[in-house]
Order: structure tokens, then sequence, then C-alpha cells
């Protein structure tokens, strides 16, 4: 697989510590990082040439922002960071965004007021609406976050969209839908799902909620023909079964790991009849 190329925007001198983590991460993950070093190290880089990059040579776009505004160029009323960010917006490149924590003590020199405190305001309220923002509060953090959020897009990033693959119209809609309904019908439109983001703690990669989801569920996340749910995770978790019981909210395990795993699960009703459901966890994104 080609390397993938990786701009970095952000203002410098405020986040100079910050950058440096993220382009040793971006590196181990075999990845290129471009970034405004490649310009001297300065916040007033050359505009063209920044944006020239950004269309013709880079795969993937970070944002990282902390409370500077950055250097606006002659003869345009927006930063440097921001134009960035437009111009990755207009070619169309995945864009990840990254916003230093609100509550994270700040050196006041690199703080921004007045007018272009206003502008990086209206930069971050334009952000938010437009992404889906990650707060970072320390250079290891983001760098982690920056990692894992990363892998993963890149990952996707070659799954077609559903408007660009081939659709044909299926003579035999009835077995598709007759197989289709009949997993509903199964599993009593219950399944087993997941969420997972990268783990507060150090010695683990990721926190995950592993959890039952009914279809179309008129009582919301409770559901109450449930009485217990087994959860068997494999031998990294003791080869052993962990029972949840059903306390009419969601009903799932938290757990740390690394890696993915198969989780299967039996599903006991309250009527005496058992349901068994699985789900792969997909951790592990450079698999």
């Amino acid at each position: 697989m080609k390397k993938q190329r990786i701009f970095i925007s952000s203002t410098y001198s405020d986040l100079t510590e910050y950058r440096e983590a993220v382009k040793k991460a971006i590196r181990k993950t075999e990845a290129i990082d471009v970034s405004m070093e490649d310009f001297g190290s300065r916040d007033n880089r050359p505009v063209d040439e920044c944006l020239r990059i950004i269309e013709n040579e880079i795969n993937f776009f970070i944002g990282i922002y902390a409370h500077r505004y950055g250097y606006i160029p002659k003869k345009e009323k927006v930063s440097i960071t921001e134009l960035e960010y437009k111009h990755a917006k207009k070619c169309k490149i995945p864009i990840l965004i990254f916003v230093i924590d609100e509550d994270q003590p700040w050196i006041k020199k690199y703080i921004d007021f007045g007018k272009k405190a206003n502008k990086l305001e209206a930069f971050k309220r334009k952000l938010s609406e437009e992404k889906m923002l990650t707060r970072f509060t320390n250079k290891d953090n983001l760098a982690s976050l920056v990692v894992s959020s990363l892998i993963r897009e890149i990952n996707y990033n070659g799954i077609e969209s559903i408007e660009s693959v081939e659709s044909r119209e299926i003579t035999s809609s009835y077995d598709w839908n007759k197989h289709r309904d009949g997993i509903y019908d199964k599993n009593r439109r219950i399944f087993l799902t997941h969420i997972s983001e990268t783990s507060t703690n150090p010695e683990f990669e990721h926190d995950i909620f592993i959890y039952l989801i009914k279809h179309k569920n008129k009582d919301g996340i409770q559901i109450k023909e449930v009485d217990s749910v087994d959860f068997f995770l494999g031998p990294a978790w003791g080869d052993k079964t962990y029972r949840v019981i059903n306390s009419g909210g969601l009903i799932g395990i938290k757990l740390r790991g690394w890696g993915g795993f198969l989780c299967t699960c039996q599903v006991n009703l309250k009527n005496g009849k058992k349901l068994f459901l699985n789900r792969y966890i997909d951790l592990d994104p450079k698999a």
C-alpha cells in the first residue's frame, strides 16, 4: 500500500511540542507527515505553496486548534490555518479536527484577545457545525487521539460509498427479505453492538462498552423481555462468563483491552428461552 501523506495544520509557536508529538506518532504508523516545518517553521508560511500541497500531495488533513487564530496574510480576511481548512474541504480531502479542551490550563502569551479571539471563536463554531470535533488535553493525549482516529480513517477510506458502487435490480426480492426477516425473528429483533474509545488507562488501548439493542424498540433502551445476559469474551478474560442482570437500562458490560476479539453471549429471556448472539469487537485497525 502506498504510504499516506498527512497534512498537519495549526498555528506554530504555541503548539510546537504538540505538533512534534503528533508527527512522531504519525511516523510510527508508517505514514508521512507534511507540515509547516517543511516551510521553515514559521506561522507566516507561503500560502500558495500550502494550498498547492493540500490540493495535490496529501491524503488526509489534520487540523489542531488551541487559543490562537494565527497569521492573516495581506489581502486575506482569514488566517492561514482557516484558509488551509477551507481548501482541504473544497478539495474533498478527509479532515480530522482536534481542539484543545477549554478547561486545560494555557500560557497567557499564547492566547489571542480582541478581534483575533473573535475570529477564532467564529472559526471554531464553524468547525463544530461542519465536522466532528475531538477534544485533547495534552500532547500525549493528542498524539494518541490523532493516531487512533487516523488509522481507522485510513482503513475506512478505501471502502466505497453506496452511491459509487454498482446497483442491480433483484428478481427475487422476496427471498432476500425473507432471509433478512428470518434473522430479525430468530433474534427477536435483539442484537449485540459496541462502542469504543481511546483508553484513559495507559496500560490499555481501548475502553469498550458491549451492549444489547432492539430494532425499533418502542421502550427505548429498555428490553423488557430480557432477564439477564451471560457474556463470554475468551481466554484473555479467563474463559469465564460474565452475567449482567437487566436492571431496566442498557444491558451490557464495560471493559478495557488491546486488539480485536469475538464476544459471544447468551441472552436469557424472562419466558425461559435463550438467544445466542455474537459480535466481533474490531479494536485492531492495523490488522
